[in-house]
């Protein structure tokens, strides 16, 4: 997966209810009991992302929460500028024994939700920038992720990463990897610890998939028309 996604049109109300159903209980209060979830169609690796996380403490309920995007385990203790691997994705090849991960895997599970993300194409002569979304009228793609929570002299808060897998369909078309996109079920069931494997995927055949412009291979483009749909020939030969 690359790193950048979208978070615009989203709330923790619609959230709470891909999640679960009812009235969302106290603690997902938009912008009174936790920081609204940021309107950004170009989120970036460090940024502050949503994401949502089932804490005993809690009573056992699902709970709202930003953090640093860029996972610094636990058992790191010095500056986060000394930080020098890229955490930002964790392949479930590999995720329960990676020194970086394996914590995280036990006890520091989350689900990240994205409006939808940018890839850019591996597999052809020249990069070009994809928009991938839900093709159907969820406002939101529910992907599998680790949190943790660490004190450094520069940082103190949440960080997490996002886990990917080897991709499918129409996107092992431009890239080898892909996020681990999960519906309802899949998400609760990855919060209650159940392998990563043993998890259901949402089907990528739901998913849809556009070419979109260079603006977004920088981190400082912003705006909805990152993701406008444009015609061959738009590349960028950025990440």
């Amino acid at each position: 997966m690359c790193g950048r996604y979208n978070l615009a049109g989203l709330s923790w109300r619609e959230l709470w209810q891909l999640l679960s159903e009812g009235t969302p209980p106290a603690g997902w209060g938009e912008g009174r009991d936790v920081q609204a979830i940021p309107q950004s169609y170009n989120v970036a690796p460090t940024q502050n992302v949503p994401l949502v996380r089932l804490l005993k403490n809690e009573g056992g309920q699902i709970t709202p929460a930003m953090a640093r995007w860029g996972l610094i385990p636990a058992w790191f203790k010095k500056s986060v500028k000394e930080w020098k691997a890229s955490t930002i994705n964790a392949r479930i090849e590999g995720v329960a024994d990676a020194p970086s991960y394996r914590d995280a895997y036990q006890r520091g599970r989350c689900i990240v939700p994205m409006a939808g993300y940018y890839e850019w194409s591996t597999r052809t002569k020249t990069k070009q920038a994809h928009y991938i979304q839900h093709g159907g009228n969820e406002p939101a793609l529910l992907v599998l992720g680790l949190w943790t929570e660490v004190k450094l002299p520069d940082f103190e808060g949440l960080t997490c990463a996002i886990l990917t897998e080897e991709a499918q369909g129409q996107i092992a078309a431009i890239h080898d990897r892909q996020p681990v996109i999960v519906d309802r079920e899949g998400a609760r069931m990855w919060l209650a610890g159940v392998p990563v494997e043993d998890i259901p995927r949402l089907p990528v055949s739901t998913l849809t998939m556009h070419k979109v412009g260079p603006a977004v291979g920088s981190w400082k483009a912003a705006g909805p028309g990152l993701i406008d749909p444009v015609e061959d020939g738009a590349h960028d030969n950025s990440e």
